[in-house]
């Protein structure tokens, strides 16, 4: 009889308190004078909200310590004795059960040039246990009580058995993922084995290695443009990215109620990955009118209506256009001169003529509005769920300027950048003034926007050629 004798370490990755502050006070101050005048007890309270926080446990169970194959001889294969493996959470998005091993070969007590290899290095995988490659180990496991036995991550209906990765980074971020789920569940577990052939002339003795079983917690999934509800905002500012392409940006809820993004849109549409990337998933598209209008965006050349969109999307470097979609990323990351303190930090973003803005639903030569230039504009570059503001007279832009009275708590509120605008291919006016596209159209050539200066607002009309900044809304 020969043995191989594989031993398991479990690592518990996470353990938290859980804590309560709890705060009250009362106070009472009474005040008499003659029995002919008497005054009432006056009684001073004070509250504190009581707040519970409860972090997210996991444990992980092993049923043995060990994995032995115990009959194994010179040219023939057999499995080893069979683990369960258990987790228990109270994790709110679920977690994933991992393994690794420490080292890509089991290796001989006494002589350690004799090997068996890990099958991940070479060997690929088995369908079956006889299908091992001889001097070779790998692991299967169940998730089904045994039923049917399988390897590869989480999902695979691969059966047979395969190489264990090697630890990298003792996080267990690294190792196949054997079960895995991201909402909450309280408990799970797999079965669990190696397998493994010899050769012919296989040394006999003891082979020895180390599988590395983790249960991690799922963090909180991290809030994006694209799934901010209107709950999730707050009038605390607070920080969520733009799912396209990661940026970080902040929102909150104004004085009209309303959710708005707090920084100016830096979304490169220069960039291909980016550009291939839009549709009406993450991007305010129009879904009916989806394939036309991002055909005009990124190469012009709509293939209904009466559009005059007449080449690729390009930068406004190149100088103004009404029919292409132009933008330009050089000053995204520049913090404008601003003589309120209160926007500081404040980074210029993107600049983009309209039929950039629009997401190429805003594109036409000769001053004729034709398709789905008629209008508004209902589509646009601002992530899915989200909008650009009204700008006429009676617009959204306006009823936030009347709910804050004046203009600098109008800016201060919104953050806005002194960003200047891109025209005739140059920057203008950083520093000094701001410009911000809104949806509403004026005439053929004209849509308005939002003007601020150092010490005063506007709602004025512009050309759509030119490059200005985009803020966003949220949908109700």
């Amino acid at each position: 009889m020969r043995s191989i004798y594989l031993k398991t370490i479990s690592k518990n990755k996470l353990a938290f308190l859980i804590f309560m502050l709890v705060f009250f006070s009362f106070t009472v101050i009474s005040i008499s004078m003659s029995l002919c005048y008497t005054v009432s007890a006056i009684t001073y309270s004070s509250s504190a909200d009581i707040d519970f926080t409860i972090n997210p446990t996991i444990n992980l169970t092993l049923s043995s310590s060990d994995l032995i194959i115990s009959n194994l001889a010179p040219g023939n294969y057999a499995d080893s004795n069979i683990v369960t493996v258990g987790v228990s959470t109270n994790a709110g998005y679920g977690y994933y059960l991992s393994a690794t091993t420490n080292s890509n070969t089991l290796t001989n007590t006494t002589n350690n040039s004799y090997v068996f290899n890990n099958l991940s290095t070479t060997a690929g995988t088995a369908s079956t246990l006889a299908n091992i490659t001889p001097g070779y180990w790998g692991y299967s496991y169940s998730t089904d009580n045994g039923s049917t036995w399988k390897s590869g991550s989480s999902g695979n209906t691969a059966t047979g058995y395969a190489g264990l990765p090697l630890d990298n980074n003792d996080s267990g971020s690294t190792g196949v993922k054997l079960l895995s789920t991201d909402s909450y569940a309280s408990s799970g577990s797999i079965k669990f084995k190696i397998g493994a052939k010899a050769t012919n002339t296989q040394v006999v003795g003891t082979y020895t290695g180390t599988v590395n079983f983790y249960a991690v917690t799922n963090p909180e999934p991290l809030l994006t443009m694209q799934n901010v509800r209107r709950n999730d905002c707050t009038t605390t500012p607070s920080t969520v990215i733009d799912s396209r392409d990661g940026t970080e940006y902040h929102i909150a809820r104004l004085a009209d109620d309303k959710c708005w993004m707090l920084d100016n849109l830096a979304l490169d549409l220069l960039d291909t990955n980016i550009l291939n990337s839009l549709s009406s998933a993450n991007t305010n598209i129009d879904p009916n009118d989806e394939t036309n209008i991002l055909t005009s965006l990124k190469s012009g050349n709509r293939s209904t209506g009466n559009q005059y969109a007449n080449g690729p999307i390009g930068d406004l470097t190149e100088g103004n256009s009404y029919s292409v979609a132009r933008a330009n990323l050089a000053s995204k990351d520049i913090v404008p001169s601003d003589t309120i303190s209160q926007t500081g930090g404040c980074k210029i973003g993107g600049y983009y003529n309209y039929c950039a803005a629009s997401a190429g639903s805003y594109c036409y030569g000769n001053g004729t509005d034709a398709g789905t230039s008629s209008g508004d504009a209902t589509s646009d570059i601002c992530p899915k769920g989200w909008r650009m503001p009204t700008g006429n007279t009676d617009s959204e832009y306006q009823t936030l300027y009347t709910n804050y009275h004046s203009y600098y708590n109008y800016r201060t509120a919104l953050h806005l950048p002194l960003s200047g605008h891109f025209d005739s291919g140059s920057t203008v006016n950083q520093g000094s003034l701001g410009y911000f596209w809104s949806s509403a159209r004026k005439n053929n050539y004209y849509n308005y926007y939002l003007d601020i200066n150092a010490n005063s607002v506007h709602l004025y009309s512009g050309a759509r050629y030119s490059g200005l900044s985009v803020r966003c809304l949220l949908n109700p």
